[in-house]
């Protein structure tokens, strides 16, 4: 592999960007050391600003080894949804009449639970907040629960322990939240539809186990911390007046919208438009939006996608073997079954199941000649081609035996070479 000029500059400034995100604080240090320039340390040292600055260096680098035009093709072929969508939902989901409502709910889950004010409301908080990042997406909740805990937690005077171990489970719970479902966390959302993950599949696969790891995470926080979160008073009553009923679920509607549309930039920006407009139109029951806060947050990522586009064109070229792209079938039990395998096989085209190749799993799904080359049968391969047990493989007469394997007839049936042999049986003349 010969990585390109571009190619090696982005990889530097990728490293140089992480170097600089850890070292912000000098920047600050600075912006008081030398005030002739404290507007720009400021900048410097803002953490959501890295990675957004250098990717702007990249660009200029790019401009001058490559030329206007590959520039600029590059920058088109970037998708920048996922920071348009960060930026809306952060925006909407922290307007006034969402986070009233959010407080309104968390403050009677804390009066249903026979604890102290401030133990039940850090439970709630890291545990009910971050699982509806699987319905209102993880962004959305994270912001929730980071305003909320600023008011009912950040907001009095504990412990420096305190305040990095709850951030620390919060991210943690919220990274994890939002698998109950398959649209709601990206990593999950860009397998979910190529292996068939349904929300029936998540719950019972990743799901349950997500909901009790992020409740023994909120739970081992508040017993930890039991004697400085006893004497909290938790999330105070809000100050201002509630919005009316029709301006909630209006603003509840314009979030609904965001998230449904999530995968749409056209659609979900033209609703946030409207809600912007909306929010003018009845300032009175709004605060200040966070504006500022969600551009900074969208700048990061979309620094994050230019940089790392030249870093996923190097991973791409070393995953590359004699010219085919290499595609790994997860090893989930219970997955090998035919919808899965042939989604696989379809979408991945010149995938190969075992690494041979199709043309040889071609030429052994031919009538009389089994496809499945390991388990009982690897001994008497050449003898009928039976297994070691005396049983006449289900393969045998080839495709036909697919059926056969799959309800379980057959004794190799859960073998690895299962995605292998759905491949030749889809091939097969």
């Amino acid at each position: 592999m010969n990585p390109s000029t571009i190619q090696m500059i982005g990889a530097g400034l990728f490293a140089v960007a992480l170097i600089h995100t850890f070292s912000t604080k000098h920047f600050e240090r600075l912006a008081h050391t030398r005030p002739a320039h404290a507007g720009l340390w400021h900048f410097l040292g803002e953490v959501e600003v890295v990675f957004g600055f250098w990717a702007m260096v990249m660009m200029f680098a790019m401009f001058a080894v490559d030329g206007k035009q590959q520039a600029v093709e590059y920058l088109d072929t970037r998708n920048f949804t996922e920071p348009l969508f960060v930026f809306a939902i952060m925006v909407a989901a922290a307007s006034k009449p969402i986070l009233q409502l959010a407080g309104a709910i968390v403050r009677l889950l804390v009066k249903l639970l026979p604890l102290p004010k401030g133990l039940a409301f850090t439970l709630v908080v890291l545990s009910v907040v971050p699982l509806l990042g699987s319905f209102i997406t993880e962004p959305a909740a994270m912001t929730l629960a980071a305003l909320l805990m600023r008011d009912g937690l950040y907001a009095h005077r504990i412990s420096t322990r305190l305040k990095y171990a709850a951030l620390g489970v919060l991210f943690v719970n919220i990274s994890i939240g939002g698998t109950l479902t398959p649209y709601a966390a990206p990593p999950v959302l860009m397998v979910a539809t190529a292996w068939g993950w349904d929300l029936g599949f998540m719950l019972q696969h990743f799901g349950w186990k997500a909901a009790l790891a992020v409740g023994i995470n909120a739970a081992g926080l508040v017993l930890l911390f039991n004697r400085e979160l006893r004497g909290l008073p938790g999330l105070p009553a809000s100050k201002d007046a509630q919005p009316p009923l029709l301006v909630t679920l209006i603003h509840l509607t314009f979030l609904a919208g965001i998230v449904v549309f999530a995968h749409h930039p056209a659609v979900f920006l033209s609703m946030f438009m409207f809600f912007l407009g909306f929010t003018a139109a009845y300032e009175r029951y709004q605060s200040p939006l966070i504006l500022r806060e969600g551009l900074l947050v969208a700048f990061f990522l979309a620094g994050l996608v230019v940089l790392g586009g030249q870093q996923r064109r190097r991973v791409l070229r070393c995953d590359r073997l004699d010219g085919h792209h290499r595609q790994r079938r997860p090893h989930l039990p219970g997955l090998a079954r035919a919808g899965f395998e042939r989604r696989l096989q379809v979408r991945a085209g010149g995938w190969r199941g075992d690494g041979r190749g199709l043309d040889h799993h071609r030429q052994r799904a031919q009538p009389g000649r089994c496809v499945h080359p390991q388990g009982g049968i690897q001994r008497s391969v050449h003898r009928r081609w039976r297994p070691a047990d005396g049983r006449a493989c289900a393969h045998a007469r080839g495709p036909a035996g697919v059926q056969a394997a799959l309800t379980g007839a057959c004794p190799h049936e859960k073998g690895p070479q299962v995605a292998g042999l759905l491949v030749a049986a889809t091939l097969a003349p």
